[in-house]
């Protein structure tokens, strides 16, 4: 390797500037190409004789020229060194390398490591551990920087032993000195109980892998079938409501054609009694000008004969219609305005429900619960109150949102949904997926609570968590209690003004946080909800109040 360093300008021929071809060296030690030596001296043949053409030393007689074997050698390995760079300077070991203990200068990179001779080989001086006999019973592993630990640092012998009660290698001298107490075993016996244990091992994380796998390759399948199904389901939802738009449309169009033909039929009408009324008008003026003229006769004898010939007049005045009262499409324009809110009402209900099953989907594993909020909010809901089941003590306010305790009972009408023992009310609207919505608390108290619809509406039993269709957290400045079935645990937590509610109601989760900087946990159920849950909120004193973020 060292060769290789030597600068290939040195080995060039003075003459020709060349690398030598055929080199041959004259008696004064320089050496040339033969081809150019040898024609330098027949041209310079008759003139001073035979000099050397770098140092002009003279020779007589012409001295006899020689090809050297090992010098043209050397000039061909050199140059196919150089000449081939990339192959042999790509092998030198950095660093990062186990290099050859048997190169000199710049080493190769070890291509094998050798356990009997503690040696790392490159390819090159590994060849004798392929040809020599000597040589074949040397164990060959890859190249190692852990050869020399091998060996025993106070005894110099292969580690060959393993101390099953120290657990370490040692060599055989350690065995009968230092460890002869101790129980030992040849290290390649150890060695093969240990990778029984580690195949088996293997076989436990390969099976592993296989399954998650397995998992990911059906979450792969599940989110094509997701994405499927959506697309199956927004397809259908155009659709469906394409329908319901024609639909209307139709409805509309024979609404307009059932008015239109009464109108015609109403004008009909009404022209037919204008027409009537206007020939009546004619002939009460022919009457009244008959009449007129009888005024105007001055002879008694023909005024009082002409009076007795005036027929019965029916003076029965016919009531004038009152136009401005008439209000027959307008009853039209009234029940039309109350079909559009009960459309409006019974589409906007069947919606929230359908958007309520959007996120209630059916997944192959169980999903990872948030721990964040930002998490939570992927579940958020715009919960509002229910005014059919608000108990009188309460006025909703902000859009059905906010509930406070109020000094004159409010006057609402009787329902079947409405609480009448306890300040409390219901969301409008149910959960049954996971589900996720916050309540602003006053400085009084307040509770926060999730319950079926068919809880009761009156008596003892019918307070949030004082029944088993019910679940309570009450709010009291810095302290909080949970309650459900009529039993009460107090919980502690930091104090604050928001609550956060988490259901997951198919697994059966409920969840109530303190919100803040973090999320705190205040209390968590884990149970089987039998039906869907709504939101509820209970106060106590006047002044108090609770709203749905």
């Amino acid at each position: 390797m060292e060769l290789q360093q030597i600068q290939l300008y040195k080995l060039r021929c003075s003459l020709c500037l060349d690398t030598l071809k055929d080199p041959a060296t004259i008696p004064c030690g320089h050496s040339f190409c033969l081809g150019c030596i040898d024609k330098n001296w027949n041209e310079n043949e008759e003139g001073e004789g035979y000099t050397c053409p770098s140092c002009a030393k003279a020779f007589k007689p012409r001295p006899a020229l020689v090809v050297s074997g090992t010098f043209a050698a050397l000039v061909e390995e050199l140059a196919r060194l150089q000449t081939a760079p990339t192959d042999d300077f790509e092998c030198f070991a950095t660093d990062e390398d186990i290099a050859c203990d048997v190169c000199k200068g710049n080493r190769l990179k070890s291509v094998k490591s050798c356990l009997a001779c503690r040696a790392s080989y490159c390819e090159h001086h590994l060849q004798p551990h392929y040809e020599s006999p000597a040589f074949l019973k040397h164990q060959l592993v890859p190249p190692s920087k852990s050869v020399a630990q091998s060996i025993c640092q106070h005894h110099n012998e292969d580690l060959k032993m393993f101390c099953l009660t120290d657990q370490q290698v040692i060599c055989f001298l350690c065995s009968i000195e230092e460890h002869k107490t101790h129980e030992t075993v040849s290290a390649a016996t150890e060695r093969t109980k240990k990778l029984d244990q580690l195949g088996l091992l293997q076989e436990k994380v390969r099976q592993k892998v296989e399954s998650k796998e397995k998992d990911i390759e059906m979450l792969n399948n599940e989110i094509a079938a997701i994405v499927d199904s959506a697309n199956t389901v927004m397809s259908d939802s155009e659709n469906v409501f394409g329908e319901v738009v024609q639909f209307i449309e139709k409805m509309s169009l024979q609404l307009k054609e059932h008015i239109r033909r009464q109108q015609e039929f109403e004008v009909e009408r009404v022209k037919k009694i204008q027409e009537k009324l206007e020939e009546k008008i004619i002939e009460l003026r022919q009457k009244d000008a008959e009449l007129d003229e009888i005024g105007n006769v001055y002879n008694y004898s023909q005024f009082f004969n002409a009076f007795q010939t005036i027929p019965p007049f029916d003076d029965v005045i016919t009531k004038t219609a009152n136009t401005s009262s008439l209000k027959y499409f307008t009853t039209i324009t009234v029940a039309l305005s109350e079909m559009r809110d009960k459309l409006q009402d019974m589409l906007t209900e069947e919606c929230d429900k359908i958007l309520r099953k959007v996120p209630d989907v059916d997944v192959l594993l169980p999903a990872v619960e948030p721990n964040t909020r930002e998490e939570f909010m992927q579940y958020s809901l715009q919960m509002t109150l229910d005014p059919s089941s608000v108990n009188g003590g309460l006025l909703l306010t902000d859009g059905n949102r906010k509930a406070s305790v109020v000094r004159e009972k409010q006057c609402y009408a009787n329902h079947p949904d409405r609480f009448l023992d306890f300040s409390q009310v219901l969301s409008r609207h149910s959960v049954t997926g996971r589900s996720y919505w916050e309540v602003n608390i006053g400085k009084g108290g307040a509770t926060v609570a999730v319950s079926y619809k068919s809880v009761q509406r009156t008596g003892d039993e019918s307070a949030f968590g004082s029944n088993n269709k019910s679940w309570a957290l009450n709010c009291f400045d810095k302290s909080f209690y949970f309650r459900h079935n009529k039993a009460r645990m107090f919980i502690s937590g930091p104090p604050c003004d928001k609550i956060g509610v988490y259901v997951n109601h198919r697994e059966g989760i409920l969840s109530f946080y303190a919100v803040g900087k973090n999320m705190t946990l205040l209390h968590r159920v884990e149970t089987e909800f039998a039906e869907p849950l709504h939101a509820g909120l209970g106060l106590y004193w006047v002044g108090d109040s609770a709203q749905m973020c």
